[in-house]
């Protein structure tokens, strides 16, 4: 339990694919505007935060995202708490960058010694093939972008508007899936090994409480903590820290 929630803070070889088991799962019809990246992100950290909370506390704090619990001891300010904690976190979660998938995310590249691939070796031509193709496909993609363009510009542009759209969008999928191929080997054709899991990011900070639980609704910054009703000694969270090193360590401790 421990290195599922704070391995990598540690130095271990711990993946910690846990905290990213539902991440993937995001729905793709998120835009890619300001507005629809934070409620994205708020969506990944409520699956984080209720998948925790429930599979190691056995309590529901998700429902305290927007007002405080109706059953339990648990204030609106204690989801936020652990928001803070779990913000300072970067998932990946490896899906593709096509036009389906507005979350797309990379992976976790494991350590030469942790050689896990299950991809063969590749001979060194056959990289240099990908790789060729990959530049065609790109150069294709370019192009079919630049007709796009004139193709919604033009005073008649239903049929071939549309026409140049699929094949523009079957292109960049080409093209993803490609790169996704090309990126998972050495130079020299060698597999490289990916896991899914998270990282702290540098700079962590606190969350702020959101009226309701919506994104454009900011107000109170709430210092990163732990569920307050549940007893046992709560470890000071260091200002340098995301929070999730203690957090392990309390939900761990005997």
């Amino acid at each position: 339990v421990f290195e599922q929630l704070a391995g990598d803070s540690v130095g271990e070889d711990a993946a910690t694919g846990f905290m990213v088991a539902a991440a993937a799962l995001l729905p793709g019809q998120i835009g890619k505007d300001e507005e629809s990246k934070r409620l994205a992100r708020q969506e990944e950290l409520d699956e984080i935060i209720v998948g925790t909370t429930a599979t190691f506390l056995g309590m529901t704090v998700g429902c305290a995202r927007c007002h405080d619990h109706k059953f339990d001891p648990i204030p609106q300010s204690d989801y936020y708490a652990m928001a803070g904690i779990f913000g300072n976190t970067d998932t990946y979660y490896g899906t593709l960058d096509i036009r389906q998938n507005r979350r797309s995310s990379d992976l976790l590249l494991m350590p030469v010694s942790q050689n896990l691939s299950f991809n063969k070796s590749l001979e060194t031509d056959d990289l240099e093939k990908l790789t060729d193709e990959l530049a065609r496909v790109s150069q294709e993609y370019r192009e079919l972008g630049r007709l796009r363009r004139e193709a919604r510009q033009s005073k008649e542009p239903s049929a071939n508007f549309q026409k140049t759209q699929r094949a523009f969008a079957q292109a960049g999928n080409r093209m993803a899936g490609l790169k996704a191929v090309v990126d998972s080997y050495e130079p020299d054709g060698t597999p490289k090994s990916f896991c899914m899991g998270v990282q702290s990011n540098d700079k962590p900070a606190d969350a702020n409480l959101l009226v309701r639980g919506e994104v454009d609704q900011p107000a109170q910054k709430v210092p990163r903590g732990f569920v307050q009703v549940i007893g046992g000694k709560k470890p000071k969270i260091r200002s340098n820290s995301s929070g999730r090193l203690e957090l392990a360590r309390w939900m761990t401790d005997e």
